[in-house]
């Protein structure tokens, strides 16, 4: 499995015969907006194996996680599929606007917390996606591909402010153990790769939602996302943390860093 980091939230999974691609704004329009580049990375689009199945997945509509450009993808991929939160904007003007027909329609689920599907793509190949709903907007997604688990957490986390109340981080820290409760994995499953938010915004608490994940989800293998640029965040979590055994964590050196898991 190769994973590319492209930017800030955005990921990309390579399996044998599947590519995934998650929360990705990583096109020209987006990057010519210098107020988003100076807040966080964007990254490169890699160049996609068209031969491969390819499903696209965008979390919410945040506009450091969701761009209408993604749907640009099907002149090149015909057979892609989309997997897209409700919350992002698909009214009949919307679909219009983006010249979404019926017969794109078979290849888009929009999906809410809590859903569970099967995603079929034309050669026979089907991938499994579960959600639950974020702490913020949208869902996280735990995807079942290739004998692979990959879990990623838009912006699903712990939020747990220093300014807000001990009341409301409390709510907060019931709502997101109740929702990691909820994603449905064999006693002998195991996540290969989560994609987990390590937001030094949070400051004091920034750690607590990582560790929360660590304590809670069967994890081998994270990559942290939502760092807006602060990569040295993962040094500093590593130098603070022990990691259980079996869990290791790849630090994000970058725009468009690779890793072979």
């Amino acid at each position: 499995m190769r994973i590319e980091y492209i930017g800030h939230s955005g990921v990309l999974v390579q399996l044998e015969n599947t590519n995934l691609l998650f929360d990705v704004i990583a096109f020209p329009q987006v990057v010519s907006d210098p107020d988003r580049s100076l807040r966080h990375d964007i990254g490169r689009l890699p160049q996609l194996d068209t031969s491969q199945n390819t499903a696209v997945f965008a979390s919410h509509f945040h506009g450091d996680h969701y761009t209408e450009q993604i749907w640009g993808l099907r002149d090149s991929i015909p057979e892609i599929k989309y997997v897209i939160s409700k919350d992002i904007p698909f009214s009949s003007g919307v679909r219009r606007r983006l010249a979404i027909g019926d017969s794109d329609m078979e290849n888009i689920t929009r999906v809410k917390g809590y859903s569970s599907q099967d995603i079929s793509f034309a050669d026979g190949e089907t991938i499994h996606v579960q959600t639950i709903p974020s702490t913020d907007e949208g869902v996280a997604f735990l995807v079942k591909a290739e004998g692979k688990i990959i879990y990623h957490a838009g912006d699903h986390h712990l939020w747990v402010w220093e300014g807000n109340t001990e009341q409301h981080n409390n709510d907060m820290r019931q709502v997101f153990r109740r929702t990691l409760s909820r994603l449905e994995l064999g006693d002998n499953e195991k996540i290969d790769v989560a994609f987990l938010l390590l937001d030094g915004r949070l400051e004091g608490p920034a750690y607590e939602g990582m560790n929360t994940y660590i304590e809670m989800l069967p994890i081998r293998h994270i990559i942290p996302i939502h760092q807006w640029k602060n990569y040295g965040l993962t040094d500093s979590y590593l130098a603070d943390i022990s990691l259980p055994d079996g869990v290791e964590m790849h630090k994000v050196t970058g725009e468009n860093c690779s890793f072979e898991l």
